[in-house]
């Protein structure tokens, strides 16, 4: 593929197995690629190994990743990717899926990594869904190659990532001033809930605790460790800005997964290894998990009309291409909140209907049953909440909701389009415009109303 792309834009090379070379931007480039168990290039001192690696000189090295997955591509790839380009000191980076929706979760954006990103970009920008990787390589040739732009961003983001995850969980009501445990044994089985930003970025860590102003993440695996697992741990641990980093784990699974541990200086504990060194018992610390808050319905919002929702309520009630099972939560949440009964049967139609308009069914295809099932689903899990959020601010992005700018941002729904009520409001909160919009439609009711004779 890299080659059609330099092929198509124009760009001569020449091929000698296993090398691509070419020059570009005043320089001359080498591109290779290599099998896992193959020894890299050096460059910087630093050992590489990629599907592709693109170097110039000894001062320069990008990696492209390359996957050929027909799904959603699950974060702990995202996480796994950015910890190996931030420890070998990667100048740039390209993540490419020649099928599926790749970076629903936005951490690769955050460190400058180019990426196809979702689905629904490519039919934004008008192409059809198999030319998006080859037009998204050649964006990465000609803009990032040479810029280093993911190192400059990692210079840039890292420093303020531990304030922002302390501010994170200082935010859950249930902070004890030490830390979280993220995984809940549910009847012998782990029930796993994740650390989100605003910038819906995903961590799937053990736990997280603060001693003495030095903030230190767990992670836990029930098999050996291998350096995927190492790989994922570090970019995480690096993102939510860890002073330290310790597993619980076995062991490992060869030589190469131990030593690139100890290079990382993460610790290799046990949970009274933990307490002993750090004085604190993960297993008692509380659960990062949903905050009881509001009973529904609201009485406050009763008698909403469907016309006084924000407009972000009323463009998802149109339908919407993906995001199927979170849209329906929030969407549920919000009548339940009104005390109006929502048509899930309607909603599944309207669904299907943009499916089939943004060509989301090429595969794995959504059949209508799917629709419908992952509809009632998300619709039933708000039904059977006893408890539900007092506010849902637009970027709110929980374990249990999220909101219109969430949705719209992960799953490129573009929901949140303000209008003048939302312009007037401090924070954009779906609860407050309901209210601002009652008031509203009461005061122009008794305007309207005839004057007795």
């Amino acid at each position: 593929m890299f080659a059609s792309v330099l092929r198509k834009a124009g760009i001569p090379f020449n091929r000698d197995d296993p090398y691509i070379e070419f020059d570009y931007e005043s320089r001359t480039w080498k591109v290779q690629h290599f099998h896992s168990a193959q020894k890299g290039i050096t460059i910087n001192g630093k050992e590489h190994n990629m599907d592709l690696v693109i170097w110039s000189d000894n001062d320069y090295v990008a990696y492209v990743e390359v996957k050929d997955y027909s799904k959603d591509l699950p974060p702990h790839l995202s996480r796994e990717f950015v910890g190996r380009v931030l420890w070998k000191g990667v100048n740039d980076a390209l993540f490419v899926s020649k099928k599926s929706s790749i970076n629903r979760w936005k951490i690769l954006d955050r460190y400058g990594i180019r990426n196809t990103n979702h689905l629904l970009e490519a039919k934004k920008r008008k192409y059809e869904y198999r030319e998006w990787p080859e037009f998204v390589v050649k964006d990465f040739i000609e803009k990032d190659l040479g810029h280093s732009k993911v190192k400059t961003a990692f210079k840039q983001v890292l420093p303020s990532r531990k304030a922002k995850t302390i501010e994170l969980l200082m935010k859950h009501r249930a902070f004890n001033g030490v830390g979280f445990r993220f995984v809940e044994d549910n009847m012998g089985r782990p029930k796993y809930y994740y650390l989100s930003d605003e910038d819906y970025v995903i961590h799937a860590v053990y736990a997280i605790f603060i001693m003495d102003s030095d903030l230190v993440t767990v992670f836990k695996a029930d098999q050996p460790l291998n350096l995927a697992n190492i790989y994922e741990a570090y970019g995480s641990s690096a993102d939510l800005g860890s002073d330290g980093s310790i597993y619980i784990c076995p062991g490992f699974e060869n030589n190469s997964a131990e030593t690139l541990f100890k290079n990382i200086q993460f610790k290799k504990m046990t949970l009274a290894e933990i307490f002993s060194e750090y004085d604190v018992d993960v297993s008692s610390l509380p659960i990062f998990k949903w905050e009881a808050s509001a009973v529904y319905p609201l009485n406050i919002l009763n008698s909403t009309k469907e016309q006084n929702m924000p407009p972000c309520v009323r463009k998802a009630l149109e339908g919407v291409p993906d995001g199927l099972f979170e849209t329906a939560i929030f969407l549920q949440t919000v009548f339940k909140a009104c005390s109006i009964e929502f048509d899930i049967r309607g909603f599944s139609e309207k669904c299907r209907q943009k499916i089939e308009e943004f060509w989301l069914s090429y595969e794995p295809s959504k059949t209508k049953k799917d629709t419908f099932e992952k509809i009632n689903q998300g619709s039933r899990v708000v039904i059977e909440r006893k408890i539900h959020p007092l506010a849902i601010p637009c970027s709110m992005d929980t374990l249990s909701i999220k909101g219109p700018k969430a949705l719209g941002t992960i799953f490129h729904l573009e929901l949140c389009v303000p209008d003048g009520i939302c312009h007037r409001l401090r924070e954009l909160e779906v609860f407050e415009y309901i209210k601002q919009s009652n008031a509203s439609s009461k005061s122009l009711g008794k305007w309207c109303e005839p004057k007795e004779s």
